[in-house]
């Protein structure tokens, strides 16, 4: 199995995730199988059946994965071995938010029961996940504004506290100077005529 170790994804824009199956007896290397654009290529060993099916998913909500056409219930594609021995899929992956992310790609052996979809019941038992880094190419304003998405309600609770604060010493520090201008000076009596 070939796929992308890791990956950069430019911020609200899109990159392309392939992943590719050779069963053939001398593989090619991962970066000569699959193109990562910016980023590494790494493969492993997994046992298939004829037929499978993949599905790749974001772990948080800072990527998007477009709808694959030929996806089933779920997201899953399901595959044939060309004659080659090869299976090939691309996703569209894009960054919505400046931070680092995982991508899960997940690999069912599938038992075709008809033309149209896998026996997903056996494939459920049968998976193989692979994990890939996804570094999220942002500017220093991309990475600011989000950073004050973030953090906007604990701000918004401290600058209420720090007025609450300033309002009550000013309203404590104005009743002291009424209740001071309004009673005698000590020492001083009260002029008689």
């Amino acid at each position: 199995m070939s796929y992308p170790e890791e990956m950069t994804v430019p911020i609200d824009n899109s990159a392309s995730f392939n992943a590719a199956l050779d069963v053939g007896t001398e593989p090619l290397p991962a970066d000569e199988r699959i193109e990562v654009e910016d980023g590494e290529a790494t493969s492993e060993v997994v046992l298939v059946k004829c037929t499978v099916a993949a599905r790749l998913t974001s772990v948080g909500e800072a990527l998007s994965i477009a709808d694959h056409l030929s996806a089933t219930g779920n997201g899953w594609v399901v595959q044939d071995f060309s004659p080659t021995g090869v299976i090939e899929w691309a996703w569209t992956v894009t960054a919505h938010k400046p931070v680092e992310q995982e991508l899960l790609l997940e690999l069912r052996p599938a038992i075709v029961v008809d033309a149209d979809a896998g026996d997903m019941e056996y494939a459920s038992r049968n998976m193989a996940t692979f994990t890939t880094e996804v570094a999220v190419d942002a500017s220093p304003m991309h990475h600011t504004a989000y950073w004050f998405e973030v953090n906007w309600p604990l701000i918004a609770i401290v600058a209420t506290a720090l007025g609450t604060g300033t309002l009550a010493v000013v309203g404590w520090y104005r009743k002291l100077r009424t209740s001071a201008a309004s009673k005698p000076s000590a020492g001083k009596q009260p002029h008689e005529e």
